[in-house]
């Protein structure tokens, strides 16, 4: 895994958003050093840190999505079977925009566009939003669908879903652990929801 103090060190930039967050005393003042010697801002040095450990905490998040699908998978061959979906928009917000404004429930490149395999048509796919919570949902229809993804061809699998309805305020996954009554690894590409069903009660009402 390439560190983000390389991509620091080429000065490439990205679009960011403003936070206020207050960091340990000793993190300021290696930052700051790090800065010194690379001739950079010691923001960009807190930035390239912090997505060094997003990087950490997502390949846990996909450890933890593992271990949580080997705990769904029983009855997994059920008819009717819930999914909850990420929408993606923490990596690429137009496919995120993509989904929510054509009603579509994808995923892109190896190896997280295998995961849409594991729909069927009928199955209900619940759109969440990273940081919002469910903002829609909808049935799978018809048979899964591939096109290119930033010129890769196939790189992105996803089904349209038909019945869709928009949530008129995101469900947030507070929200949505109350209703289950237990944890949700939210940052997962998909997982399955073996009680799906009480979550589509709530959200009829």
């Amino acid at each position: 895994m390439s560190s983000n103090f390389d991509a620091l060190l080429k000065n490439n930039k990205t679009m960011i958003v403003s936070q206020t967050l207050k960091v340990p005393t000793e993190v300021d003042l290696f930052a700051s050093d790090v800065a010194a010697a690379l001739e950079v801002s010691k923001h960009e040095v807190l930035i390239a840190m912090l997505r060094d450990g997003a990087e950490i905490a997502r390949q846990k998040a996909l450890a933890a999505e593992n271990s949580f699908e080997n705990d769904e998978a029983t009855g997994d061959q059920k008819e009717g079977r819930f999914f909850l979906l990420n929408t993606n928009k923490s990596q690429d917000e137009d496919t995120h925009e993509w989904m929510v404004e054509d009603n579509v429930a994808a995923a892109f490149c190896d190896p997280c566009k295998y995961k849409i395999e594991r729909i069927k048509p009928g199955d209900v796919v619940f759109l969440y939003e990273s940081g919002k919570g469910i903002i829609g949902f909808g049935r799978a229809e018809g048979e899964m669908q591939k096109r290119e993804f930033y010129g890769n061809p196939e790189d992105c699998f996803y089904y349209k879903l038909s019945d869709y309805h928009r949530m008129d305020k995101p469900v947030s996954a507070k929200s949505v652990k109350e209703i289950l009554q237990r944890k949700i690894p939210f940052a997962s590409t998909m997982i399955r929801l073996r009680d799906g069903e009480i979550l589509l009660e709530e959200l009829n009402k």
